[in-house]
């Protein structure tokens, strides 16, 4: 008898060391969970994030017998999601592969699926994602819905995810997930210009009554869905009262963005580039301070033509953490106007010292970067026509009509005029390396026709 309590106290006590690991390891998670929603660039999430990695590892560890070893694998691969990037990503399948292949997963089968789906889907394998979404069962999980319709936008098939989201919403759901699905409903027909039914959609969440939130995030989509429509005095009002009411600093701030987005298509540039400049001193938001140094720069560079202040506005973006596509276009373009003011500058540093030919080139150079990489086709052209109709003949002028002819097809989409000046290149320097693309090019369209 007494070597049977024993026995039970021990396996007592394993159970319940195993379990407390399992808890705290959870724990963990669900703190870096709250961590990220508060805020992206406090990275404390992810540091709570390889806590749970850890926690969970000495669980499997200690205790491989354990009936916690599944949920331990898939708490590990959670984080790893959690942190984001493409090798966590692939850490997170090799957890969720061992769960497949080892352990009877019937109970998280869902998530799992889901796992899989979500990291198929930022590696932009749709029809995986898809196929492994199709396989989770009776979920009402708006998560789960709305991946489903961004696989299908993903592949064309818009159609089929408002389909599939406006069926879900005549079923029987939670409030939240139908909020949701609403908004996602009224985020795709904006894209799509459809600008009634967006609106149509985000009223239908406010008729649901959702949090103050909720609400007041609404209530400011429908002010840019407006600003989008040219309503603009019907905009500025709603969007003025919302930033009376802004409950913290980021509302306030997102607001001030689209304000002066009104302030840009009034032509009030000065009143916009203040009101972003502000944006970015008070901001701790870095999706926020990315947008107004971006919108600002854009405004020194194209209106104010200051390649100076547009350059020291974007290398404020050293300040930012968050690593997104638009801070990747800003970073883009800083390399871009810091190369140019560099070309520019050559000319007077260096003096006669300089070759005629390394100055065009440098000209040729600097109306590239203006097309291709801050595409401003507009001030690319107006350096090629300068050297096009300069009394200098110039060795380059078969690559300035191909530039030229690029611009006018590609980015202003002007089918006849790229004509015209593809006809002029090909008729003035037949045997060019520039012509023969143009021919080839044009090789192609009368074979596919035929």
């Amino acid at each position: 008898m007494k070597k049977l309590l024993i026995l039970f106290s021990v396996l007592t006590l394993t159970s319940c060391a195993y379990f407390n690991i399992y808890y705290n390891a959870n724990k963990y998670y669900k703190e870096a969970v709250s961590a990220k929603k508060e805020n992206t660039r406090n990275l404390s999430y992810k540091s709570k994030a390889d806590s749970t990695i850890s926690k969970a590892s000495k669980l499997i560890q200690y205790y491989p017998k354990s009936d916690l070893v599944d949920d331990a694998l898939l708490l590990i691969a959670k984080a790893y999601v959690l942190k984001g990037g493409r090798d966590n990503y692939m850490k997170a399948l090799t957890k969720l592969d061992e769960i497949e292949k080892y352990y009877n997963h019937k109970k998280i089968d869902n998530e799992i699926n889901y796992l899989y789906a979500y990291i198929y889907y930022q590696n932009s394998d749709f029809e995986s994602a898809l196929n492994r979404l199709s396989a989770i069962k009776y979920s009402k999980n708006s998560d789960v819905l709305l991946l489903k319709a961004k696989c299908l936008v993903a592949l064309n098939r818009n159609n089929d995810a408002i389909k599939l989201l406006a069926s879900a919403t005549q079923k029987k759901i939670p409030s939240g997930t139908k909020i949701n699905i609403y908004e996602y409903m009224g985020g795709l027909y904006s894209l799509e210009k459809h600008y009634d039914k967006s609106v149509l959609y985000y009223r239908k969440i406010l008729n649901l009554h959702p949090n103050k939130e909720k609400q007041y995030a609404i209530l400011l989509k429908i002010s840019n869905d407006k600003i989008f429509q040219g309503d603009y005095e019907n905009a500025l009002k709603s969007l003025n009262k919302l930033r009376d009411r802004a409950p913290d600093q980021d509302k306030y701030n997102l607001v001030s963005l689209s304000i002066a987005k009104i302030d840009e298509k009034l032509n009030k540039y000065d009143e916009a580039a203040k009101i972003y400049n502000k944006i970015i001193t008070s901001s701790r938001n870095d999706s926020i301070t990315i947008r107004a140094i971006n919108n600002v720069s854009l405004i020194e560079e194209n209106i104010n033509d200051n390649l100076k202040d547009a350059i020291n506005v974007l290398k404020s973006t050293d300040k930012i953490r968050l690593r997104d596509s638009l801070y990747y276009a800003c970073r883009s373009r800083l390399k871009s106007l810091n190369k140019i003011t560099e070309l520019t500058k050559i000319d007077s540093i260096k003096g006669d010292s300089i070759s005629p030919d390394s100055l065009l080139q440098n000209k040729l150079r600097i109306a590239e970067l203006y097309s291709f990489n801050l595409n401003h086709p507009e001030k690319a052209k107006s350096i090629l026509f300068d050297i096009y109709n300069s009394r200098t003949v110039s060795k380059y002028n078969d690559k300035i009509l191909y530039l030229i002819s690029w611009m006018y097809k590609n980015i202003d989409s002007d089918k006849d005029s790229a004509d015209y000046y593809a006809g002029l290149l090909t008729k003035t320097y037949p045997h060019s390396f520039y012509a023969r693309i143009i021919k080839n090019e044009e090789n192609k369209i009368t074979n596919n026709k035929q």
